[in-house]
């Protein structure tokens, strides 16, 4: 993550992504929107052709339904990217250890790329039904911020079965324990 991406993200509570990894976790929302604008368009091409057949009746119900899923799948998808933010007095090095422990149970590969930031990776098996998750992990002062959504830099994936949600919840519960413990 960059600098201006960290900062974006800390400002907006809400993870930060390339244009290439906004195209992945909203391609749901972007066939959608494929779906039911190709319609208008196949119209569009018969009337500059001559043809001037109006719309059938079931044709405008393959326009709308598709458009109205696909701004629920939006609106989910947006949502997948706010952090959970938690206060803590924990220092630096506890939150990392903590992280670390988190990682070693729930069996996340974890890299450091910054001072501010953890990125960790889960690798599930071919059977586990999950692509993988990607947690961030970024700190702000006294804050942490947690986000846990499927895996950007794999095949892009509309569920989780409760991945995403578990992974949050045991990091943030970790925190609120060790918290509890130090103080």
């Amino acid at each position: 993550m960059t600098e201006e991406q960290y900062n974006k993200s800390i400002n907006t509570q809400e993870l930060q992504l390339t244009v290439s990894k906004k195209l992945s976790h909203f391609s749901i929302v972007l066939f959608c929107l494929f779906v039911c604008i190709i319609l208008p368009v196949i119209h569009a091409i018969k009337y500059f052709q001559g043809d001037q057949s109006p719309f059938m009746s079931g044709e405008i119900l393959i326009i709308i339904i598709p458009a109205i899923i696909g701004l629920l799948f939006y609106w989910l998808q947006k949502s997948r990217l706010k952090f959970k933010i938690i206060t803590t007095s924990l220092t630096r090095a506890n939150l990392i250890d903590i992280i670390n422990l988190v990682g070693k149970q729930l069996e996340w590969s974890i890299s450091h790329p910054s001072h501010n930031e953890v990125l960790a990776r889960t690798n599930p098996s071919f059977f586990s039904g999950s692509w993988g998750e990607q947690v961030t992990v970024l700190f702000y002062g006294d804050e942490v911020l947690i986000n846990s959504v499927c895996d950007l830099n794999k095949q892009t994936s509309v569920v989780s079965f409760g991945r995403n949600r578990k992974n949050v919840e045991t990091l943030i519960n970790a925190i609120k324990k060790a918290d509890k413990y130090y103080t």
